[in-house]
């Protein structure tokens, strides 16, 4: 029906242009038909200055005929002076720049019906004083490889087409953008391989300061627009095409364009299909580069880095079918893709507001609210992938008064939700999903997922929705249960997988007979089981048993451990094996009825190389003293055992028991634990009690040195001082450690200082060769019947001064001579190491063959430098310098001797 009404709105253009010739009907084109400029039949046209090629004019019977024009006056007459031939070929010749001094009018008056300009890289220069051509509704024009420059003349249109226009290869820089656009389409257009470029600097400056600026083409028939380059364009509405009848657009790419309304509009009963195109930079206020309002079809096309204030790609309040889509890095206050809304025509009755969005692409798009998508309507969103997009509480444009970085998705009407992938979006507040309307949530796959406030989740309802058969994976930030909210019970939620969401659950229990019943539940929205995981049972702070939980039930055994028979304070632990839920805990109070109890009196901190003595009483479930069984005892999980390597134990008198241990002397300072266990009768069960206390050990050690600076060759005490609860150590021996190297003695024995008077102490020699720095030095003290100990401090090496030893030579000119002797350091001992020196003869440095100074190696002191008296040097005696760098043990020298020449 609507192509029906397309044909026919055609036609009625076509007639109305047929009965008024030249004057066009659309305030677009206005041209004055009293300027002698415009083109009308004249046999008198002058085209002496064409070259007609091929003509023969005497003949009548001629259809077609190609011209070649070197100026666009040959051009503008070879048109009007036409008599003959229905279809002319006008090549461009001569300069490359004609200036476009008059628009060419295709009406009645032209007798050719089918105009072919092959332009061959030409420009046309309006210089802002003319547009180029009005085409009636029975003329055919096709313009090849032609750039037409500068037609801002009158609000007219470049171009105003009631034919068929065809434009291939052609460039447009500057044309009718101020008022008018380039093209007015009333008929067929057909554009291929064509670049639109306006040199506008600052294109939201533009729109302010010429508001009545058209789109590039505005189109009222038929327009196919393939493999174009378009850029740097701006109007109040519809920058690039603004469309009231059937547009084709594939395989352009529209760069740099701002509207106030869509680079691209689609009015009501229009029809538009895009494919294969490229949209980027694009903005404005609605739809940064769609602006929808009838039907159009949005297929395999990549939409890059647009903006707007409402739907950063699209605004929609038309039919939209948008499929295998690429979308990214666009930005919207509100929705960032797509926005949708209905719209009911009073017309018709019928209401628009549709979109089929399937198979597309969104990532990284980033909106204060829809990140994705905002819905006031309704949606089919199916078989898509929606990656790491974002929506915050950066208001990009105007945040129209809603609550920012709300949803990915934002729903408030009709949403059909299925078969996509959401993976590693973020919202703010709200939720990825956020639905105030009615959603089908069917066989989607969430994975990585997440919300930032504390009190927000990845999917909230606060109208109606169906989950099921879902996916959900790592939808957390591992800190909480953020997968599903809803404020009301309009869901139905089943037959999903949840894998490490962390979901929340509570614990409730049940006692029989000392035997706990615990049921762990996730939030009844979920509709499922927690299906692994364990239950640890603490009494009285210590640990007492634990059980594996199966299909969301585990029964634990209270056991004898540290229960009293009243007022035990017990806690439930609910451990999951994975990150599929979270761990959980309960507390409560619990009366035990067990047949026998122990109690331990309290234990105060005790000092290593003590007694400590451990009282505690034994009573049945009556409260009476037991006077039947023994007791034994464990030290921090170990049982005790006597010499003989027995078990002890301690029989239980009144229901009483007391017992004295030794707490060994090389017992570090820690926390320690005694248990005491009633091992049971035939009348008694078995019942156990453990109290923390605290080990203190008493002994210290402290390291010195007698001096805090030392060079080599020097000697330095080393002194340890040795004490336990500040009495004197006297067993044992220190070893002592510099920079972590064990001191041994000359014959690799390791160096052992014995006490004497809690002492010990050692007289080190600094070895030759050590470098000057800090070092550490390390006493360890170790004896059985003590604890390990060790401390450190710090002491330092200064440099040591080196100096020569040589003597005098002589030599020969142009004879090697050699420098012998030593360098020592100031105990005079040879420096260790390998020293690099430099001679001077009557001070100026000694080269080497390549003319650089030559440099010597002294090792470990031995000086034996060789060199060739030069031979130029004069008889009689020189000066030798012997010159030696600071290295990191040893202090430069420099020494002189004399050198004589025979």
């Amino acid at each position: 029906m609507f192509v029906i009404i397309l044909f026919l709105f055609a036609g009625s253009v076509a007639a109305t242009e047929s009965q008024n010739n030249v004057t066009a009907g659309d305030n677009a084109v206005k041209l004055d038909v009293e300027d002698n400029s415009i083109i009308t039949a004249k046999n008198s046209v002058d085209i002496s200055h064409s070259n007609i090629e091929s003509i023969d004019k005497s003949s009548k019977n001629i259809k077609s005929a190609g011209y070649s024009v070197n100026n666009y006056e040959d051009m503008y007459n070879l048109i009007a002076s036409n008599i003959s031939q229905k279809s002319i070929e006008i090549n461009l010749k001569g300069s490359s720049k004609y200036a476009l001094t008059k628009p060419i009018v295709f009406n009645n008056s032209i007798y050719a019906s089918s105009i072919t300009i092959n332009g061959n890289g030409h420009t046309l220069d309006a210089k802002n004083k003319n547009i180029f051509m009005n085409i009636s509704y029975a003329k055919t024009v096709t313009i090849n490889n032609l750039t037409i420059i500068n037609t801002n003349y009158k609000k007219s249109s470049t171009f105003s087409n009631n034919g068929t226009l065809t434009l291939n290869n052609c460039n447009f820089t500057d044309n009718s953008i101020k008022e008018g656009g380039l093209i007015f389409n009333r008929a067929t257009l057909y554009m291929d391989n064509c670049r639109i470029r306006n040199s506008i600097d600052d294109l939201e400056e533009f729109i302010i300061s010429y508001p009545n600026a058209k789109g590039t083409i505005i189109n009222y028939g038929a327009a196919y627009i393939t493999n174009s380059n378009i850029s740097n364009i701006a109007s109040s509405s519809a920058s690039f095409v603004d469309n009231y009848a059937y547009l084709y657009l594939k395989s352009n790419y529209l760069n740099n364009s701002a509207s106030d309304f869509g680079s691209i509009v689609s009015h009501i009963y229009s029809v538009a299909v895009m494919e294969d195109n490229i949209f980027s930079n694009c903005t404005s206020t609605y739809g940064g580069v769609i602006s929808n309002h009838a039907v159009i079809t949005v297929k395999n096309n990549k939409f890059y880095s647009n903006r707007a204030s409402v739907g950063g790609v699209l605004y929609n309040n038309g039919n939209v079918t948008f499929t295998s889509n690429l979308l990214r890095d666009n930005e919207a206050s509100l929705a960032a893709c797509i926005y949708n809304e209905a719209f009911a025509d009073k017309n018709t009755g019928d209401v628009y507001g549709f979109i089929n969005c399937t198979k597309n692409t969104f990532t990284s798009n980033k909106a204060s609210i829809g990140a994705v998508l905002s819905n006031y309507a309704s949606v089919n969103f199916e078989d898509n992938t929606v990656n790491a997009n974002l929506a915050s509480d950066e208001a990009f444009f105007e945040n129209d008064g809603k609550s920012g970085g709300t949803a990915i998705i934002d729903n408030n009407a009709w949403m059909n939700i299925r078969n996509n992938k959401f993976n590693s979006n973020i919202a703010k507040s709200c939720a990825v999903l956020y639905n105030r309307g009615n959603v089908s949530f069917v066989k989607n796959n969430l994975t990585s997922n997440r919300v930032l406030d504390n009190d927000s989740f990845v999917i909230e309802n606060s109208g109606r929705i169906n989950i099921t058969n879902s996916y959900f994976n790592n939808n957390t930030d591992n800190l909480r249960d953020m997968l599903i909210y809803s404020s009301n019970k309009n869901y139905n939620i089943s037959g999903n997988t949840y894998l490490n969401n962390r979901l929340n659950n509570s614990i409730k229990t049940s006692i029989v007979n000392n035997t706990i019943r615990v049921q762990v539940k996730l939030r009844d929205i979920y509709n499922s089981t927690v299906y692994n995981g364990s239950v640890v049972l603490y009494s009285n702070g210590r640990l007492n048993n634990n059980a594996s939980l199966t299909n969301g039930v585990a029964n634990v055994d209270v056991l004898t451990k540290n229960v009293y028979k009243t007022n035990n304070n017990m806690t439930l632990n609910y451990v999951s094996l994975d990150k599929h839920y979270l761990n959980t805990t309960t507390n409560f109070k619990y009366n035990s009825n067990f047949t026998s109890y122990v109690t331990v009196n309290n234990i105060n901190d005790v000092t290593a190389g003590c007694i400590l003595t451990v009282t505690a009483n034994i009573l049945d479930k009556n409260g009476k003293p037991i006077n039947e069984g023994h007791v034994i005892f464990k030290y921090n999980g170990l049982t005790i055992r006597d010499n003989s390597s027995q078990t002890v134990k301690v029989d239980v008198k009144n229901g009483k028991v007391t017992y004295k241990y030794a707490i060994a002397n090389n017992t570090k300072t820690s926390n320690a634990t005694m248990e005491v266990v009633y091992t049971g009768t035939a009348r008694y069960e078995e019942s156990r009690m453990m109290k923390d206390f605290k080990v203190i050990n008493k002994a210290t050690i402290v390291v010195t040195t007698n001096q805090t600076t030392v060079k080599m060759d020097e000697k330095i005490k080393f002194i340890a001082t040795v004490k336990w609860d500040s009495k004197v150590v006297t067993k044992g021996f220190v070893i002592f450690k510099i920079n972590g190297v064990t001191v041994k003695d000359a014959k690799n024995n390791t160096v052992k200082a014995y006490l004497k008077n809690g002492v010990a102490s050692y007289d080190f020699t600094i070895p030759d060769g050590w470098s000057a720095k800090p070092n550490k030095l390390t006493a360890v003290y170790s004896e059985l019947t003590y604890t390990r100990l060790e401390n450190k401090t710090y002491f330092s090496l200064n440099k040591t001064q080196s100096h020569f030893n040589l003597t005098n030579i002589t030599g020969r000119q142009n004879k090697t001579v050699t420098i012998k002797g030593g360098l020592l350091d100031e105990y005079d001992h040879s420096v260790c190491g390998t020293s690099t020196a430099i001679i001077k003869i009557d001070g100026v440095s000694y080269l080497n063959d390549n003319g650089k100074v030559k440099v010597y190696a002294i090792v470990n002191g031995t000086v034996n430098i060789n060199f060739r008296v030069p031979v130029d040097l004069k008889k009689g005696n020189h000066t030798i310098e012997v010159v030696t760098g600071t290295r990191n043990a040893y202090i430069g020298t420099r020494t002189k001797i004399i050198l004589t020449v025979q």
